[in-house]
């Protein structure tokens, strides 16, 4: 019922239910899909809780690059960049689509590298 309610936007229908799944099992997959209803929702502090959580037992690459991408939101890019390189490093070769996400990740934390240092006061 969950995924139901995920694929017709209803995110917050969607936690409830997965949240008492929870209750009765904890599954890192299910976990996994609460911590992307959260980030659909905008709420990347709930997200990264529950990315972490799933990772705790299922260390898959894709959970890694939602934490990544849930750090870049948050303004944490060391993080993210730590993640990213995880990612890559364990559990390499990636699948197509795995490793597309990863370069656009790699792309918007070097997006935001340039833009940082243009913000930087000029030392004195």
């Amino acid at each position: 019922m969950a995924t139901a309610w995920e694929e017709l936007g209803s995110y917050s229908r969607a936690i409830r239910h997965l949240l008492i799944c929870l209750q009765r099992d904890e599954d890192p997959h299910v976990r996994t899909v609460l911590g992307s209803c959260h980030a659909r929702m905008g709420c990347w502090p709930e997200a990264v809780v529950e990315y972490k959580k799933a990772l705790a037992s299922w260390p898959h690459p894709t959970v890694l690059l939602a934490l990544a991408e849930a750090k870049i939101r948050l303004g944490d890019f060391k993080e993210a960049r730590e993640l990213t390189d995880t990612a890559e490093r364990d559990h390499s070769p990636l699948d197509p689509e795995v490793q597309e996400s990863l370069r656009e990740l790699r792309d918007e934390l070097q997006t935001e590298s340039s833009q940082s240092l243009d913000r930087k006061p000029p030392l004195s």
